[in-house]
């Protein structure tokens, strides 16, 4: 494997580790033959310890071990007992033997562990170097993601700011075209309305002609239509006008309402019992009115003749929420329309007691941008129990959010 290639061999080959071992212990057997006059017969073997440790770093476990019988050999050879000559091998030789013997395999064993950690760090460090390269790409590339993210980001706000623009500026002009096309034609209607009076007023039956009331139906259609015309720019305004939110107590807007309708409240000798304390909810004053008036609307315009109107309105907690009801005494609603009465043009008794099926439509709208629901518990001659769930406490995030109001819009305009 790679951790085992010596770090001689892949510098200079294995003659070169060879030539270099032999020169070492050349060298060594030199020295100790240049001091031999001195030292005679001691340390015949240590001499050639260099040599051992040298070849052992050089080359590696294999070329320690043979540098060590090596050693032995030739200290034997020509340093003790009799010159060129093997043995004998007497007490003290086997000594010094073992002494060189124990010191040399030791270092030799040593140096190999050595030079394999050496090697496992040096494979660890570049390691370590490939991590580093890798993470500083990563990060390079993190960083050039982010770039990229970043600019992107910007170039999908510019373009949503233009599509914003772009809508707004569609609204502005549909709101034009809607508010001059009512007033076209609301235009005629007014036109015939007056001719039809002035054809009542000036123009008498022949005598014998029974008097026809063809004018009096002309002049109720035109207002029908003017009615239903100026409910339809109101629902329509409903879905971008601004609508700020905040904490409303009910009490207002339900006067307001009952205030409005106090003609039809007394007509119809209707009894309206409002059960305080009311709950504030987090919703718009001016909706909740509009929401009240319909709803009271409703509730004395769909009683059967000669029953005396029965409403009641109050308020309960409903976990984190605020649920109003609205109790009515009325013709009630077979449970499978519950859902469709809340639709536009919705009419389920054919029109018989008025009105152009708009009003529950711009209830559910106007709940809606309140971020609340709105329902309805009824059965056929049963009455109806109208429920809307409001926020109790303003929302962590709102769900419409408004643009200002401008100056001039031309459904604010007066006709």
């Amino acid at each position: 494997m790679q951790k085992n290639v010596r770090y001689w061999d892949q510098r200079h080959g294995y003659p070169s580790r060879v030539a270099l071992s032999l020169i070492a212990f050349g060298a060594s057997l030199l020295l100790r033959e240049s001091l031999t006059p001195l030292i005679v017969d001691q340390d015949p073997f240590m001499f050639f310890a260099p040599a051992v440790l040298f070849s052992t770093y050089i080359g590696g476990l294999r070329e320690g071990v043979l540098g060590w019988l090596a050693g032995l050999l030739l200290g034997d050879y020509f340093f003790t007992g009799e010159r060129f000559s093997f043995g004998p091998f007497g007490p003290a030789q086997i000594t010094l033997m073992s002494t060189y013997s124990f010191t040399a395999l030791t270092a030799v064993f040593l140096i190999q562990a050595l030079k394999r950690l050496k090697i496992q760090a040096e494979s660890y460090g570049r390691a370590l170097e490939e991590e580093v390269a890798r993470r500083q790409e990563a990060e390079t590339d993190l960083q050039q993601a982010q770039e990229a993210l970043r600019k992107h980001a910007d170039t999908l706000e510019i373009s949503v700011k233009q599509r914003t623009k772009d809508l707004e500026e569609i609204v502005d002009h549909l709101e034009g075209v809607l508010y001059h096309l009512a007033h076209d034609l609301r235009s005629p209607l007014r036109a015939m309305s007056g001719y039809s009076a002035l054809m009542r007023e000036h123009y008498q039956p022949k005598p014998g002609l029974k008097e026809e009331d063809w004018p009096e139906h002309i002049i109720q259609t035109a207002g029908r239509m003017d009615s239903l015309i100026q409910d339809l720019l109101a629902y329509g305004k409903l879905g971008h006008a601004p609508f700020p939110c905040a904490l409303q107590d009910l009490e207002k807007p339900i006067a307001k309402a009952l205030g409005e309708l106090h003609r039809q409240v007394n007509d119809r000798g209707a009894q309206v019992q409002v059960e305080r304390p009311l709950r504030q909810v987090y919703g718009n004053c001016e909706g909740l009115y509009q929401v009240f008036l319909q709803l009271l609307s409703n509730a004395l315009k769909f009683v059967p003749p000669g029953i005396q109107p029965q409403i009641r309105i109050w308020t309960e907690a409903a976990d984190d929420k605020i649920r109003i009801w609205v109790e009515d005494n009325g013709i009630g609603v077979e449970p499978q329309h519950t859902e469709r009465i809340f639709r536009v043009f919705e009419q389920l008794q054919g029109g018989d007691y008025g009105g152009h099926g708009i009003g529950l439509a711009m209830v559910r709208t106007i709940v809606a941008r309140m971020e609340g629901k709105v329902g309805v518990i009824s059965e056929p001659n049963q009455g109806s129990r109208f429920w809307i769930l409001l926020h109790a406490e303003a929302p962590g995030v709102k769900a419409f959010p408004v643009r200002p109001q401008k100056a001039f819009s031309p459904l604010e305009k007066p006709n």
